[in-house]
């Protein structure tokens, strides 16, 4: 009766829990509120512009030079 077990430190072959769907997009939901927001006035433009073209419904031009409807630099 001297020994002890402790068997809730076994470890059992392929319990360990996977993270599901939800708790990835909790986790990259919360990173995503700690991280600042450095867009320059130029991004914030570019993106509003991008926004709002693909918003209007209408299919991007084909006879446009690149960077036209996006040019950002990261």
């Amino acid at each position: 009766m001297d020994e002890v077990t402790n068997r809730a430190l076994v470890a059992v072959p392929g319990a360990a829990q996977k993270p599901t769907e939800y708790q990835r997009a909790r986790e990259v939901h919360a990173r995503a509120a700690v991280t600042r927001q450095n867009d320059s006035e130029d991004l914030t433009r570019a993106l509003t512009r991008l926004e709002n073209l693909l918003d209007s419904g209408q299919p991007p031009r084909r006879d446009v030079p690149r960077g036209f409807y996006f040019n950002a630099r990261v």
